[in-house]
């Protein structure tokens, strides 16, 4: 009999361990979830911790529950081995009179002996978990995984902390970078430069700001004289401060060089860009430099009405106004450019919003075209 009883007792200890383990595996994973939520509230980024955790609440745990609560006694295997090999109660009763010389004691317990023996073919089901302990672990481990995710995306700055959250803290902004190059001979001002002295092509802008403010300045070298023929993205003014940045941008500046008898342009291939440099005729009128004049208006030898000192041109050619402005590619003629400068200057001082530097650039920018 009792080797019967230690081969059911064998099967019941397997499976006190079985339910110890997933017992101690649901309360890691309720403990894992509980520090997740502390450690995303406190804003703790050591979130390996979180592994440590489990691993050592389901090492204390499982035997902690086997001994106390799954680990099979005799009564316990007795009155499992009753109720699945229907016995009634048989090896209960035995148990409970176990010693006793009584006949009536000795005839039942003959008796319990005998029905073991019978039965000895029969097995008792295994049985380690129940449908509570099935949702309650996958309910577990849902809600760990879930807080440990958070915790984790917490811990590496791509969402805020519950301390952030409370403390009303918003969730800083992207970084983008503005690239500047440039085409021809040229450079642009306003930009840092590194510890080599070298000029830095580009700058980082928050989400939804303003760049700094940066200007294309065209330069005089071997080849020749350049001047500024605008930006890739079509803007035509060498002074810009894009507004609102929400992506990554390249800009180019392009520089067209300046020949004797006008502007070598390549834009668009347009070609020949004319720009009279002191050869302009007079216009209708009398009107000196304007292009295309043929001085029908002066007097027989060429000169401008009532201008008697002027020194006639070639053919019908006048004089040019010192006076007149080329700028990016457009002619001024003398209180064109007047007008022009008085009008930025009174927008200049009507925004409050320019900077006193920007207002500076700008200012620069036009008394070099004025010179």
């Amino acid at each position: 009999m009792h080797e019967l009883m230690n081969k059911y007792r064998a099967q019941l200890v397997l499976e006190g361990w079985i339910r110890s383990f997933l017992y101690a595996v649901l309360a890691a994973l309720c403990c894992v979830a509980v520090s997740a939520v502390v450690f995303w509230m406190v804003g703790f980024d050591m979130v390996w911790l979180l592994a440590v955790i489990f691993a050592g609440v389901a090492v204390v745990t499982a035997p902690v529950l086997y001994f106390v609560l799954f680990r099979p006694t005799e009564k316990s295997v007795a009155r499992r081995v009753d109720r699945e090999l229907g016995l009634d109660e048989r090896m209960v009763t035995m148990l409970e009179f176990r010693g006793s010389e009584d006949v009536i004691i000795s005839a039942q317990r003959a008796e319990a002996v005998s029905a073991l023996r019978g039965s000895k073919g029969k097995k008792i089901s295994f049985a380690v978990a129940s449908a509570a302990l099935v949702v309650g672990l996958s309910a577990a481990f849902v809600i760990g995984a879930g807080t440990t995710t958070v915790s984790a995306l917490s811990a590496n700055g791509i969402i805020p902390s519950g301390a952030e959250l409370l403390a009303g803290e918003e969730v800083p902004p992207d970084v983008y970078t503005i690239t500047y190059k440039i085409e021809g001979s040229g450079t642009i001002q306003g930009l840092d430069f590194d510890e080599n002295g070298e000029l830095i092509l580009s700058q980082q802008v928050t989400e939804g700001t303003t760049a700094g403010a940066v200007r294309a300045v065209p330069v005089t070298d071997e080849e020749g004289e350049w001047m500024f023929a605008g930006w890739s993205d079509g803007v035509d003014s060498a002074y810009r401060a894009d507004k609102g940045v929400d992506c990554d941008r390249t800009l180019t500046a392009v520089f067209i060089l300046v020949e004797e008898d006008g502007i070598e342009a390549e834009q668009d291939g347009s070609g020949k860009l004319p720009v009279p440099i002191g050869d302009g005729g007079s216009g209708p009128g009398g009107d000196p430099g304007k292009p295309g004049g043929d001085g029908e208006e002066g007097d027989e030898d060429g000169d401008a009405p009532g201008d008697k000192e002027q020194d006639p041109g070639e053919g019908s050619g006048g004089t040019s106004n010192p006076e007149n402005q080329v700028i990016d590619g457009k002619i001024y003629y003398g209180d064109m450019y007047d007008d022009a400068y008085g009008a930025a200057q009174d927008e200049i001082s009507g925004d409050t919003g320019i900077s006193d530097g920007v207002i500076g650039i700008i200012e620069d920018y036009m008394d070099i075209i004025k010179r």
